[in-house]
C-alpha cells in the first residue's frame, strides 16, 4: 500500500486555479485544432508491474498535485482549472493488445471531463509497457518528467524522494520563479537579443519548411520515432565536443541540412533558414532543477541561420553553436519575456481571434519555422518502479500543419527522435528523419577521418 504522506493544506484544491500565460498558449493550439497537445512518456519493463499498487500510486499522485485532478472550466470566456467531481475515474487503463493500446493513445485526453493525466498498462511476453499521458496545458516535458518521477516514488513508497512536497504550500507556476536567477546587468543584452531575433525572424518573411499535406478533420495520429544507440551518441558527442558544440547543436545542424535535402532551399526567392529550439528553464535557472509546481516552464530560442547554411556539416555546426553559445551567455530562452507584458492582459477570446486571423494570412503562415524541442535526458532514478525500464522516451505533442514539431529525449546514453503527426504526413517525416540520420552519419564519418 502507498503510505499516507502529510502535505501542507491547499485551500486552492477545493477552488479554481487560474491559467498561466504558457497554459493559455497551449490551449489556443487545441482550440484552433492545431494539435492534440498532450505529452507521452513510454516505458518498457522486463518484469510485470503491480497493477493495484500502480493505481494507488496514481490516486496518491492527484493528492500530491491537485491540478492533475482538475478539468477545464470556463467563466466569462476565461479558462480555469476546477476540481473534478470524480478525480480517480479513468486514471489507469488496462489494455490487452497493441490495438487496444493504439485506441487508447488515439483517444487522447478529455480536458473538460477527464483527469489531466492517465496511464495505460499493457502486459506481454517481454514484460510490461507503461504509457503515461499528461496534458500539455498543465506541464511541458520537464513537468511531465517531474510527474513521472513522483509517480515512481509513490509506487516504491519512497517518502524521501517526495520531501520537496511535504509540508509546503502550493507554489508558483509562472515564469517569474526563474527571474531571480538572471543577473540584472544581463537584461539590456537580453533585450538586444530580443530585437535581433525579431529582425532575423521576419526578414525575409518566408521560412524554409516541409510542404506537408493539409490536415483532415479528426486525423489519425502516427508516432514516428528514430532511436540512436549509446555508441552512436557517444561518437556524435565526441565529434560535437571537438568542435566546441553540444549534442543539441549537432541535431539542430543536422535538421537544417536535412530540411534543405528534403526540399530545395529557394534562397533566390528570399526564403530564410529558420529552426527554433526550446529551452527548459529548470535546467538553466533553478538550482534544484525542479520547479515549485508542475507547470509549463520552457520557452523558445532562435538560432536562425537565415541565409547561411555552410558548405558542409562542419560549417553548419559552427554557425549553430556560435549562436547558441551567445544565447547561453545572455539569457538562454528568455527573450520571449519581453512579449509577455503585451499579451498577458489580452482576454483569451481575443487571443484566439487574433491567432485565427494570423493563420488565415498565407504570407504569415509561410513564416512558421519548424521546431526542434530537446526534452532532455530521463534520469534512471526517476523512472524506477521497483525496476529500471529497459527503454524510456518522451513523445512530443501531436501537432498539425502548418506547424512542425520534432522532439528529442535521452535515456541511458541513447537518444530518441520523435514526431506525432497526422497519418498523411508520416511518410515525409520518416524521410526527414532518415535525412537527419544521414547528416549525422556524415558528421561522425568526418570525425573518424579527423581522428585517423
Amino acid at each position: 500500500m502507498i503510505s499516507c504522506l502529510v502535505f501542507a493544506p491547499m485551500k486552492e484544491a477545493n477552488h479554481s486555479f487560474r491559467f498561466e500565460l504558457a497554459d493559455e498558449v497551449v490551449l489556443l493550439f487545441r482550440e484552433l485544432k492545431l494539435g492534440e497537445m498532450h505529452i507521452q512518456m513510454r516505458l518498457e519493463f522486463e518484469r510485470h508491474l503491480d497493477e493495484i499498487r500502480l493505481l494507488n500510486a496514481m490516486k496518491a499522485l492527484l493528492e500530491l498535485h491537485p491540478l492533475l485532478a482538475c478539468v477545464i472550466a470556463w467563466k466569462n470566456n476565461v479558462p480555469l482549472w476546477k476540481r473534478r467531481e470524480n478525480p480517480d475515474e479513468g486514471l489507469l487503463v488496462r489494455v490487452h493488445s497493441q490495438a487496444e493500446l493504439k485506441d487508447f493513445l488515439e483517444k487522447g485526453l478529455d480536458l473538460e471531463s477527464g483527469a489531466q493525466v492517465c496511464a495505460a498498462l499493457y502486459s506481454h511476453d517481454s514484460g510490461d509497457s507503461l504509457v503515461l499521458m499528461v496534458a500539455h496545458s498543465i506541464a511541458d516535458a520537464g513537468g511531465t518528467k517531474e510527474i513521472v518521477s513522483d509517480l515512481a516514488a509513490l509506487y516504491r513508497n519512497d517518502n524521501a524522494a517526495l520531501c520537496h512536497k511535504v509540508g509546503r504550500k502550493f507554489g508558483s507556476r509562472s515564469g517569474l520563479q526563474i527571474v531571480k536567477g538572471i543577473p540584472f546587468w544581463k537584461w539590456p543584452f537580453i533585450f538586444c537579443r530580443f530585437l535581433a531575433s525579431i529582425w532575423r525572424g521576419v526578414v525575409p518573411l518566408p521560412s524554409h519548411n516541409l510542404s506537408l499535406p493539409p490536415v483532415e478533420d479528426s486525423p489519425k495520429i502516427c508516432a514516428v520515432t528514430k532511436t540512436y544507440d549509446k555508441m552512436a551518441i557517444s561518437r556524435l558527442s565526441a565529434y560535437a565536443k571537438k568542435h566546441h558544440a553540444t549534442l543539441n547543436d549537432a541535431f539542430v545542424a543536422a535538421m537544417y541540412r536535412a530540411l534543405v535535402r528534403e526540399k530545395a532551399w529557394e534562397k533566390k526567392k528570399n526564403t530564410a533558414l529558420r529552426v527554433q529550439i526550446t529551452v527548459d528553464f529548470r535546467r538553466w535557472y533553478i538550482k534544484s532543477g525542479r520547479a515549485q509546481e508542475i507547470c509549463n516552464l520552457s520557452a523558445f530560442d532562435y538560432p536562425y541561420l537565415v541565409n547561411k547554411l555552410g558548405v558542409d556539416f562542419n560549417e553548419t555546426l559552427k554557425l549553430v553553436s556560435a549562436m547558441t553559445r551567445n544565447a547561453k551567455n545572455f539569457g538562454f530562452g528568455v527573450t520571449p519575456f519581453f512579449i509577455v507584458p503585451f499579451v498577458m492582459f489580452i482576454p483569451f477570446r481575443w487571443k484566439l481571434f487574433l491567432l485565427r486571423r494570423h493563420l488565415r494570412d498565407e504570407r504569415k503562415r509561410s513564416n512558421i519555422p519548424p521546431t526542434l524541442t530537446n526534452m532532455g535526458p530521463i534520469n534512471r532514478r526517476h523512472v524506477d518502479f521497483g525496476q529500471i525500464p529497459r527503454e524510456a522516451y518522451l513523445l512530443v505533442p501531436p501537432i498539425f500543419p502548418p506547424f512542425l514539431g520534432i522532439g528529442l529525449s535521452g535515456f541511458e546514453g541513447s537518444m530518441t527522435l520523435s514526431a506525432m503527426v497526422p497519418d498523411n504526413a508520416a511518410p515525409q517525416i520518416r524521410s526527414l528523419f532518415q535525412a537527419i540520420e544521414n547528416e549525422l552519419q556524415i558528421a561522425t564519418k568526418l570525425f573518424s577521418e579527423e581522428q585517423g
